[in-house]
């Protein structure tokens, strides 16, 4: 089934010549490269100079819901690497103008596929927040909400390739929290978004479509999917976007923990023990408050432990190894790979433990030997 869907979706964007943000109504006319480089701006967290570009094209359009659903995903960003919660407020506030100017133009054109495109993306946005603070039930809602729009803008104009964004991202993140939570929340995800199927490969497929394409998400795509090879385990897939986004991106975060994080999971101490501590050094360039990544000296004590290990200073790795205990059994708040929380916390738990019972038998042997 979805072979004849993608078939008839892809067919047109294939036979058609190429499109761009401005062809099919996302930006004004000649704002598309102004619209780019704020969002390029956002990215490489220079979040005020990528809003303040924003804040131009909203004087010079102010009718058009566009430029505040930009503005509004650029301060979802914010809020989404930086942790601050404090720009809530201001989010919705764009988010909210942009979803009433929207409406607007639907009621005098119901067949804006743009308007509602702005509509249901502005929807998922908000359900993102809402998981990453944990409301779960509202995140839900939210993204039922945005399939039901976008996958109307996708049959109504598949040319649009944001739109593959959005409904990749709400296809594979709702099947995996609909396995992970179980009860009400995994029966309302089953029962309105992803009708009883594992949609992950779907969600994946639209997100690469999303990458390879012009849209405006293209960055955020690739983000996305970096993440998503990280949860599935296909390290070498997360290893090539992470380092394609470092490239680009000098002031990134995310792409360098997950460097950090697969170079540990493979092996190599030293080399992840230096991405998690450039990361502590960006924080302090960006004068982020220490508190903001609590699990990056966590992970900097752990890619330690595989170092001591390796040069047999099992006691010391032993006196690490229960630092790292320590913080795992007390309630940590995981904020860079918030959305795979749970099974980060559980991997690194009983990795620790294994570590600290081989660090126990390692010690005995050698307190043995004369």
């Amino acid at each position: 089934m979805w072979i004849l869907i993608s078939i008839v979706f892809f067919i047109p964007i294939l036979s058609a010549p190429p499109a761009s943000p401005e062809s099919y109504g996302m930006v004004e006319d000649g704002w598309e490269e102004h619209i780019r480089q704020s969002i390029l701006k956002i990215a490489d967290l220079e979040f005020e100079d990528g809003l303040t570009m924003l804040d131009e094209y909203i004087k010079v359009y102010p009718g058009n819901p566009g430029g505040y659903f930009y503005y509004a995903v650029g301060v979802q960003e914010k809020i989404q690497k930086l942790g601050d919660f404090s720009e809530l407020k201001r989010f919705y506030k764009y988010a909210g103008k942009c979803q009433r100017l929207a409406n607007k133009r639907l009621v005098k054109n119901p067949k804006d596929s743009v308007a509602r495109l702005f509509l249901g993306a502005t929807d998922g946005y908000i359900g993102l927040l809402e998981a990453r603070r944990r409301n779960i039930l509202r995140a839900s809602k939210n993204a039922v909400e945005a399939k039901s729009r976008l996958e109307r803008v996708l049959s109504e104009r598949p040319d649009i390739p944001d739109t593959y964004f959005g409904l990749g991202m709400i296809y594979y993140f709702s099947s995996r929290k609909a396995q992970e939570e179980g009860g009400i929340i995994s029966w309302v995800i089953k029962r309105f978004i992803t009708h009883g199927k594992d949609m992950r490969r779907e969600g994946i497929e639209m997100l690469d479509h999303a990458m390879e394409s012009d849209a405006f998400s293209k960055d955020y795509a690739k983000s996305a999917l970096m993440w998503i090879y990280l949860y599935e385990h296909d390290y070498e897939r997360a290893k090539t976007m992470a380092i394609e986004i470092a490239d680009e991106f000098d002031r990134d975060t995310l792409a360098r923990w997950v460097l950090g994080r697969v170079a540990l999971v493979q092996g190599r101490c030293g080399e992840a023990k230096q991405w998690f501590k450039k990361i502590v050094e960006l924080n302090i360039t960006l004068g982020a408050p220490d508190t903001l990544y609590l699990e990056v000296p966590v992970a900097i004590i752990k890619a330690e432990v595989c170092a001591r290990t390796r040069d047999k200073q099992f006691r010391a790795a032993y006196a690490l190894n229960e630092e790292t205990l320590e913080w795992l059994n007390d309630d940590p708040k995981v904020t860079l790979e918030y959305q795979d929380e749970k099974n980060l916390i559980k991997f690194w738990k009983d990795e620790s433990e294994w570590t600290k019972k081989k660090l126990e038998f390692l010690i005995k042997r050698n307190s043995r030997q004369p």
